[in-house]
């Protein structure tokens, strides 16, 4: 009998990426803090390019982090009060209504995947699309959320919508 271990191992367009992110940096301000190209920043995120040593140093420099940490270690996650996952919870059950500060990014694609979500049940009768955004952009969005919350903090996130839901919900009351 075999046994098979899985190591998830990112990559390094992916550890880039995580703490490109972590610092709260657009490719345009990475690119310009590290002295290096953009269209050559987003080849690496998307690991289409390998670093050459003196990029690796300069990024590392820019993010504020090690060559050794910028290879190897993931950022640590976001942590969301129960305040903000209440205001994102409230927000993505009724968009536009709702902000939640630095979580505010999270509301729009939460609101997308529940509206989607009730359509399929038949809960909700979607209105006439005119500009949309592609459902496999709105995926890759919630993921990187998923993995900027980490496992904890999405499930709760998760309860927090289910309990807003509840009352948040039009309640029908028949007179008889």
């Amino acid at each position: 009998m075999y046994c098979i271990v899985y190591i998830l191992i990112m990559s390094f367009g992916q550890q880039l990426l995580s703490w490109r992110r972590y610092r709260g940096l657009t490719q345009l301000e990475l690119s310009k803090l590290a002295n290096i190209q953009r269209p050559y920043l987003s080849r690496l995120e998307m690991d289409k390019a390998d670093p050459s040593l003196s990029s690796l140093r300069r990024l590392a420099a820019a993010l504020d982090v090690r060559v050794g940490t910028l290879i190897e270690e993931t950022p640590p996650l976001k942590f969301l009060t129960n305040e903000q996952l209440d205001h994102v919870a409230r927000g993505a059950l009724r968009p536009g209504m709702y902000s939640a500060g630095s979580a505010t990014s999270y509301i729009r694609p939460l609101s997308r995947l529940l509206k989607e979500r009730r359509a399929s049940l038949g809960l909700y009768k979607p209105r006439k699309r005119t500009a949309s955004v592609s459902p496999s952009s709105n995926q890759q969005t919630l993921r990187r959320m998923r993995a900027d919350l980490g496992p904890h903090q999405w499930k709760a996130l998760l309860r927090r919508i289910d309990k807003h839901a509840v009352f948040l919900s039009p309640r029908r009351y028949e007179d008889k």
